[in-house]
């Protein structure tokens, strides 16, 4: 039974408001399976004013344990863990445990079964006869070990063995002595013995001399005992012999039951690959149909190897992979849409009027120098002082900044600088707490339980994490490892009910032709999964207004367009704003009205000069070609022709002809061309 202190810690972490209907009806089935009375959990549902209706508790009391799916009290400790519950006698995070992802798994780790002890009365030769009966006929031949030596770190291990004995012929060996050292000879002390699981040929203790692929091994010595205990009964593994190997480790022998070979080689995998996928870290090395296994009846140093279980679980292997494939896969949750409309539930608040709910996730990003730092910071005071940020409302609440790029110093000075700017009262500056990481950042896995435990005491209304190239999300390109970094995101958002606040930068190149979701770097599930997303492009600011916006905002200002993407809200229009630092201003005189994007105005200019350059580029070429060809006329004709047959021939007029002709040193008399000797021209 769960204790007072542990329950009132569990149930104050999981709340009834943050649940779904199959959520509060789960939290009632695990009381009720532990023996607690129906009032513990309507006063918990009564805490949810909005939701709770008197008299619902106890009718649904009594449909538990009616046939409906068993949920036990460690739903409950599972459901609380992911909302940051840590208790010495729970399975919470430690501070520097890693947030794996679960994958198709449906295992969670709970509160471990407690393993049999053999006790006073425990008895070896019962324990020998009943594991030989168990996994072999009378007739099958069975290789054991009991010789050892001990290796350089003093762990004993096997050699040689015998094989040329039946199942049958142990059994009368020890029917005849129940001294087990008369049949299997003398152990050394400390070593145990060890035994074959598949029956041998008597001829060797090899995989070509095993006769029937019966049986293989399942072992883990990287988990407690009581861990491993409890993850091979919850995956029902198909166990003909659970076996204490005396050490840190349980020896399952599983059911296979395979053809030949091939076929044991491929369930063996199946097996392997089940189990590790669920929790089990199983020893691969184990995987081979003559491996050893611990023989029960013989003491390991001062521990018996004894038989915990036997024949538990599935059947058989057939048995097994099914109930695997169909029937051990979690259900997804549903609800019934005409149940939930009844009682529909409430929409959550906005934190950022039009632009964010509380709970949700917003991305801000924009190219480098656009200040999304000082955006953050002045978005987290707005939060805090319940103030407009950008023109748009903001509820009050408390604001927990992971600041991950600046040194702590100058990262204060900058909220110092924005509240003199704002020139608004600090009311509630003590509202906002601050995280400062940079040279200490972890890896997003270990620092999400790590932020769900420092926001466990405060209801924060908003987590900013800046930047997020900092937590180490790997090939930002690469969609799976960008999902992963969502879904740890989701886990915070998900146990807090904060709001989810970070920044990105954009991707190289040309920004303009994309749409605002596209313009941030890496995988699109980067734009794709906020519920908001913000993005800032640079604007030109004219020459027509640039004296009018430098006297009203400084000569360093600068000019952006804010776009949004929003899932929960209607589009807004985009927004203009200058960038004065530290503060980003609306544009609310519209000087920036019909602004292009800065980039635009560049490329504009840039193919106004590039046009220039060509047209005077082809203006010198024709000059050069007609020089060309009025020189090579004259060379090639060996005389002089008139103004008037030059211009007819080149297709200009006779007055650029004379031009050239003077440029090149030539004259021309009553219209007939000459080579001037003083480089004079005649008219």
């Amino acid at each position: 039974m769960i204790d007072n202190a542990t329950l009132r810690e569990l149930l104050d972490t999981v709340r009834a408001a943050d649940l779904d209907y199959l959520g509060w009806v789960n939290v009632g089935m695990a009381l009720h399976d532990e023996g607690l009375p129906c009032s513990t959990w309507a006063d918990w549902s009564a805490k949810d004013p909005a939701r709770f209706h008197p008299g619902e508790c106890e009718r649904k009391w009594k449909t538990f344990g009616n046939g409906m799916e068993k949920v036990t009290i460690g739903t409950l400790y599972h459901m609380a863990e992911e909302r940051g519950f840590t208790k010495e006698t729970s399975i919470a995070y430690n501070w520097d445990d890693l947030i794996t992802d679960d994958g198709d798994g449906w295992h969670h780790e709970k509160t471990w079964m407690t393993l049999p002890a053999p006790g006073e009365d425990y008895n070896p030769v019962r324990d020998v006869t009943d594991y030989l009966t168990a996994l072999f006929d009378a007739d099958d031949h069975v290789c054991y070990v009991t010789s050892a030596y001990a290796d350089a770190d003093g762990k004993y291990k096997p050699y040689g063995g015998t094989h040329s004995r039946t199942c049958g012929e142990l059994l009368e060996s020890i029917r005849r002595s129940p001294d087990l050292t008369d049949t299997f000879g003398t152990t050394q002390d400390g070593a145990g013995a060890w035994v074959c699981f598949n029956p041998m040929d008597g001829k060797g203790r090899g995989n070509a001399n095993v006769t029937s692929y019966r049986y293989a091994l399942v072992e883990s010595d990287s988990q407690s005992i009581d861990a491993q205990f409890t993850l091979m009964q919850d995956l029902r593994l198909p166990i003909k012999m659970l076996v204490h190997s005396g050490g840190k480790s349980l020896h399952a022998i599983v059911s296979i039951d395979a053809c030949d070979y091939k076929q044991y080689k491929e369930r063996v995998d199946y097996l392997y690959t089940v189990c590790q996928k669920h929790g089990l870290n199983v020893d691969t090395q184990d995987k081979n149909p003559a491996r050893l296994s611990r023989l029960p009846g013989f003491k390991r140093g001062e521990n018996w190897q004894y038989i915990v279980a036997h024949d538990i679980g599935e059947p058989d292997f057939v048995a097994w992979r099914s109930y695997i494939e169909n029937d051990a896969i979690e259900p997804l949750e549903k609800e019934n849409l005409a149940e939930v409309m009844k009682n529909k539930p409430p929409l959550r608040p906005e934190l950022i009027k039009g632009i964010l709910r509380c709970g949700h996730k917003m991305i801000l990003s924009a190219p480098s120098k656009a200040g999304k730092t000082f955006a953050l910071i002045e978005l987290a005071i707005c939060i805090a002082e319940g103030i407009r940020w950008l023109g748009y409302e903001c509820r009050q609440g408390k604001v927990l900044y992971l600041n991950m790029e600046l040194d702590p110093a100058s990262f204060f000075d900058r909220m110092d600088r924005m509240y003199k700017t704002l020139e608004i009262e600090n009311r509630h500056m003590e509202s906002i707490d601050i995280v400062n990481l940079r040279g200490r950042v972890e890896e997003l896995g270990k620092l999400v339980p790590r932020i769900i435990r420092t926001m466990r005491s405060t209801e924060y209304a908003a987590v900013i994490l800046d930047p997020i190239y900092k937590l180490g999300i790997g090939d930002e390109n690469a969609a799976d490892q960008v999902t992963k970094f969502c879904n740890s995101i989701d886990r915070i958002a998900t146990a807090t009910g904060a709001s989810i606040i970070f920044t990105h930068h954009h991707s190289k190149g040309v920004q303009g032709q994309k749409a605002s979701m596209d313009r941030a770097s890496g995988s699109g599930v980067f734009a794709r999964d906020p519920d908001a997303m913000l993005d800032m492009m640079e604007v030109n600011i004219s020459d027509d207004i640039r004296d009018q916006v430098t006297a009203k905002y400084g000569e360093n200002v600068t000019a952006w367009k804010l776009e949004m993407t929003l899932r929960e809200f209607a589009q807004q229009k985009p927004k203009m704003l200058f960038f004065s630092y530290p503060e980003h201003i609306e544009d609310t005189g519209g000087l920036l009205d019909g602004a292009r994007l800065q980039e635009e105005a560049r490329a504009l200019e840039y193919g106004r000069e590039k046009g220039a350059i060509a047209v005077a580029a082809k203006k010198q070429t024709a000059v050069e070609s007609l020089r060309s060809s009025l020189e090579g006329d004259m060379y090639f004709r060996g005389e002089y022709r008139t103004v008037n047959e030059y211009a007819a021939d080149m297709k200009v007029s006779s007055m650029t002809i004379k031009r050239h002709l003077e440029q090149l040193g030539y004259g021309w008399d009553r219209g007939r061309v000459y080579k001037c000797t003083n480089a004079q021209t005649s008219i």
